[in-house]
């Protein structure tokens, strides 16, 4: 199965007009980066933040070990 990553724009945009289990439709499962997490948490009482909370079954939050792909 192919991997899908997932930066904080779509995150916070699906969340906001609640529709962020579009991305489970399509993907079944997506990946972030443990930086993009981060970020969302800055704001504990997010809209985006609760939603990503709510669909940790299947958003996996990872961190990159990869140098060469944070870059791209």
């Amino acid at each position: 199965m192919r991997k899908v990553v997932v930066n904080t724009t779509p995150l916070i945009a699906l969340s906001h007009v609640g529709q962020l289990d579009l991305l489970k439709r399509l993907y079944n499962e997506i990946i972030i980066p443990e930086a993009v997490y981060e970020e969302l948490s800055v704001k504990t009482e997010s809209v985006c933040k609760k939603e990503v909370d709510r669909s940790l079954d299947w958003i996996r939050v990872e961190k990159i070990s990869n140098q060469m792909a944070k870059d791209v």
